[in-house]
């Protein structure tokens, strides 16, 4: 069954996400997705760094289901893994240790906006625990700099949150 989400976000975005990454990424490793959505990212991502695995998470039900149709779709079943069920407050976070063995970093894509503070905290806290020297936490959202937008997309976006009471 076909349960794939999409979310037009990731079609604005990805370019600008791979630019920062491809500058970070080491050739081996894991690189640890919190609050993967749809899944089109880590879809994106671990066909254009094969050399890494991208393990996506997520804690919404539709959402796993959507990233486990993306994988399928993409044909990626050989090189990536299936979501982890993974509650970003609920601490310790479940990760299987032979991932953490190979973990070189950790990303979360318009996840922080749009959660709980107590979200923001706990993912901070929890990829504290995680990383280790020279391990990276890569957020991305609609972000200012200097008090203003980076973009027309981030500015509708970041009002379009704001509209929705979910700031």
């Amino acid at each position: 069954m076909d349960n794939r989400l999409f979310f037009p976000a990731t079609q604005r975005n990805k370019y600008s996400i791979e630019g920062v990454l491809s500058r970070i990424i080491k050739e081996n490793g894991l690189i640890l997705e919190i609050g993967s959505g749809s899944g089109e990212h880590g879809v994106v991502f671990q066909k254009r760094f094969p050399e890494i695995v991208w393990q996506t998470s997520d804690l919404d039900l539709a959402h796993i289901k959507s990233i486990s149709s993306w994988i399928e779709y993409e044909e990626l079943n050989n090189k990536m893994p299936q979501p982890l069920e993974l509650d970003v407050e609920n601490m310790p976070w479940r990760i299987p240790s032979n991932l953490l063995h190979s973990l070189q970093g950790i990303v979360s894509i318009n996840m922080i906006h749009i959660t709980q503070w107590s979200c923001t905290i706990a993912l901070f806290k929890g990829a504290g625990k995680l990383l280790n020297k020279g391990e990276f936490l890569i957020l991305y959202g609609p972000f200012k700099i200097g008090n203003k937008h980076t973009s027309q997309s981030n500015y509708i976006f970041d009002n379009s949150l704001k509209l929705q009471n979910n700031f």
